[in-house]
């Protein structure tokens, strides 16, 4: 279901990746009631990259989030998941502070990207998407 990217530019030993790895999911599972069994997360050496930002190039760390949009899940629940991530980040590789230019977290993106999907044997289930009316749902079931 969930896939947590964390794209980072300084290295992170296996004590902070496995921090980080239980704390977004714990933080998943506890705001969007998902078995932690689904949560995934991966690790990406930015410095094999090209990263730009304003159009130069820069040394990144970032994280993105691809999760489920729809049912009751609003803009507010993914600014909310943003900003936990955020403080994860900066508890876990800046000992609970905002960090230095080099070891700050740059972006957080909450991307709900993930219409469909198969993991460990079982389909994702229906996602309902509101339409334009507020009382009215667009409901599908994948498979």
């Amino acid at each position: 279901m969930p896939l947590y990217t964390i794209e980072h530019a300084i290295p992170l030993d296996k004590s902070q990746r496995d921090a980080l790895a239980q704390t977004l999911t714990h933080i998943h599972t506890r705001k969007f009631t998902t078995p932690s069994l689904f949560v995934n997360v991966q690790f990406v050496d930015s410095t094999r990259q090209c990263n730009y930002i304003a159009g130069k190039e820069r040394r990144i760390n970032r994280i993105l989030a691809h999760v489920r949009a729809g049912g009751t899940r609003t803009t507010a629940d993914f600014q909310d998941l943003a900003q936990k991530i955020e403080d994860a980040w900066n508890g876990i590789v800046n000992g609970g502070q905002r960090g230095s230019k080099e070891t700050e977290l740059n972006r957080v993106f909450v991307l709900g990207a993930i219409t469909a999907g198969l993991e460990n044997g079982i389909l994702l289930p229906t996602v309902c998407l509101p339409l334009f009316c507020p009382y009215l749902s667009l409901c599908f079931t994948w498979g």
